[in-house]
């Protein structure tokens, strides 16, 4: 009898959990679950004017083969954007007219190179990961460079690619 009684708690605990990320999330409020920010509460609002370098912003990764193996490995939880992937949290790093390279030293916007930006190869189970191929180019003006400077571990546009405008959600602003 003890057993089920634990495995009700259980279950009630998590339905519970679940019920308020999804009651917080209708009200813009984003749980950051990752490294990659230093923050883990975030509130999401409507863009306000032109996105700006260096902004926090919530959006949907672009679905492609890239994504769907994110997926499938678990790098990005389930959700509500297309490919059934969970919204990111990121900082524009490249807006529209942007030269961005990509090369072993990792991600350069405009000729300086962001820190802690080099590519991984390999998963922390030593699976490939994919990427997008070396190079260099202009951004569109209706895309951004998404990144997180602050955990080489992010997973972001150095794996795949600039992302287009209309894919952004809205700005994240820190609560907690």
């Amino acid at each position: 009898m003890r057993p089920s009684l634990l495995a009700y708690t259980a279950w009630g605990i998590a339905g519970l959990l679940w019920g308020v990320v999804q009651i917080a999330e209708s009200a813009g409020i984003r749980i950051n679950h990752t490294p990659s920010l230093a923050h883990i509460v975030w509130r999401v609002t409507r863009v306000q004017g032109p996105l700006q370098r260096g902004q926090i912003i919530s959006f949907c990764p672009p679905d492609n083969a890239i994504i769907r193996q994110a997926r499938a490995r678990l790098y990005l939880g389930p959700g509500i954007c297309p490919g059934g992937t969970e919204p990111l949290l990121k900082r524009i790093e490249a807006l529209g007219g942007d030269r961005v390279s990509l090369d072993e030293a990792g991600v350069s916007v405009n000729g300086v190179l962001l820190a802690g930006t080099s590519l991984l190869r390999s998963d922390r189970r030593g699976r490939p990961i994919a990427a997008i191929e070396f190079g260099t180019g202009l951004i569109d003006a209706d895309a951004f460079w998404a990144g997180a400077t602050a955990h080489p571990h992010s997973f972001d546009s150095r794996y795949f690619g600039p992302v287009p405008l209309s894919h952004v959600i809205g700005v994240a602003t820190p609560i907690f």
